[in-house]
């Protein structure tokens, strides 16, 4: 029987019963032991386990984006159906998600210099995350097409026309 480090590969002499390279407990192997054979099953291994995390961030984030979509048509159907026919008296119409995240928030400024004196500096900006969540829904009808965003702010719904919670300031 040959001994070998398990650890770094350094063959070692007989009767030995730690490496001197790396301290690791010498172990016995066959003969024909290769340590590239060894570090080739211990990267199968890893690769193995890499695979595996791998699938699971796949399934994680699979599984968010299909309870996202479920919480949207939720909102869809309780507050977005109700408002448009509260509002609306559309024989037929059709709704769909354009987009869901933070809260858009329009701001204008009449002295940014980046748009010039004297004009009108309008540009977007988001609330976060854990105070405002939006959800903003495209409405085709046979007579009018607009957008209808439901914000979750404060533990209540809130329902407008477009996609700015405040409009321009």
């Amino acid at each position: 029987m040959n001994n070998y480090c398990t650890n770094c590969g350094k063959k070692l002499e007989e009767g030995k019963l730690v490496c001197d390279n790396c301290n690791v407990p010498i172990i016995d192997l066959s003969s024909d032991y290769s340590y590239d054979l060894y570090r080739k099953k211990r990267n199968k291994n890893r690769m193995k386990m890499v695979g595996i995390c791998f699938l699971s961030a796949i399934v994680f984030i699979l599984s968010k984006i299909t309870i996202d979509k479920v919480k949207a048509k939720k909102i869809q159907n309780k507050y977005v159906d109700s408002y448009i026919s509260e509002n609306y008296n559309f024989s037929t119409y059709d709704v769909h998600l354009k987009r869901m995240g933070q809260c858009k928030i329009y701001s204008c400024d009449e002295n940014d210099y980046n748009c010039g004196l004297g004009s009108l500096c309008c540009f977007d900006r988001y609330l976060e995350n854990e105070s405002c969540k939006s959800y903003t829904y495209y409405v085709y009808s046979s007579e009018k097409d607009f957008l209808v965003t439901v914000y979750y702010r404060n533990n209540t719904y809130d329902v407008i026309e477009g996609e700015s919670i405040y409009g321009y300031e």
